[in-house]
């Protein structure tokens, strides 16, 4: 076996068309910060879910060649024989191993990480395929998935205050919001579309609603519904225009260095957590 490029095989690194998870683990990083409590057990928790998602993306991308011959870095290692499925399937399982000192961690937090790796699990593996399932609506699970990531990494410092348990609906949404947003650029043909579509524009509602609602007890929400008021414009404005995002010169000006306005929100709550002013 000619060993892969791990850092696209496990998608660290983006091909193609397939991007990088790295930036989903900005929830984790938001919820070591904002207890302003360093925890030794932040290590340990960190290469768990790193592990978790090195494993969910890369079986994803197996099942994905496999079930509807989806282009990926590892389904053309099969394809042109440079990785045999007993290989790849070797592979896709090793990150697990970084899980194994998770077992050290708070109860809490354990139980939650497993319960994102099984989520990530029954995203892509049939039958369960929860993508393909629930009209679409299968997609949700997994930004469920990043927010336990979120909250795990939150109850490793213990009780957290009202506040950052409040942000917990609001990064959800946002996540959901981001996740449809995500499949409307990753796939030109997607079933269902219309509603995806639907679904992205709508959560701008939900995620103003929250921030609004929580806003007279902690001032801090104003940073939330100022976020959603402008995300919630800019995407109304684009789905006037068809919401062809690629070519849209607004969803570029949204996109900053090519994150999404989501990524630098978490970045300043996680920013104002780490100084201790959230």
């Amino acid at each position: 076996m000619r060993f892969p490029e791990p850092l696209r095989f496990y998608r660290i690194l983006p091909w193609e068309k397939k991007g990088s998870w790295v930036k989903l683990l900005g929830y984790t990083v938001l919820g070591y910060a904002l207890p302003h409590r360093p925890d030794p057990a932040i290590l340990i928790d960190f290469l768990a879910v790193t592990g978790s998602f090195m494993y969910g993306f890369s079986l994803n991308d197996y099942f994905d060649f496999q079930l509807e011959g989806d282009s990926n870095y590892l389904g053309e290692l099969l394809r042109t024989g440079r990785l045999t499925h007993r290989q790849a399937f070797f592979l896709v399982f090793l990150p697990l191993l970084l899980l194994l000192p998770s077992f050290l961690l708070p109860l809490p937090s354990l139980l939650l990480l497993l319960l994102f790796l099984l989520l990530l699990t029954l995203h892509s593996v049939p039958p369960a395929r929860t993508k393909d399932r629930f009209f679409g609506l299968g997609y949700f699970f997994l930004p469920l998935g990043y927010t336990l990531t979120f909250l795990q990494a939150l109850l490793l410092s213990g009780d957290p205050s009202t506040p950052h348990l409040l942000l917990l609906p609001i990064v959800l949404v946002a996540a959901c919001q981001d996740e449809m947003l995500g499949l409307l650029l990753r796939k030109e043909k997607l079933k269902g579309r219309e509603r995806v579509e639907k679904l992205a524009l709508g959560l701008s509602l939900p995620l103003f609603l929250l921030s609004l609602l929580f806003l007279p007890f902690f001032p801090f929400f104003l940073l939330t519904t100022l976020f959603s008021l402008v995300k919630g414009e800019g995407l109304r404005r684009i789905a006037k225009r068809g919401f062809r995002l690629r070519e849209d010169p607004l969803w570029r000006r949204m996109r900053p260095l090519g994150l999404s306005l989501s990524t630098y929100h978490l970045g300043a709550y996680a920013l104002l957590g780490a100084v201790g002013l959230f």
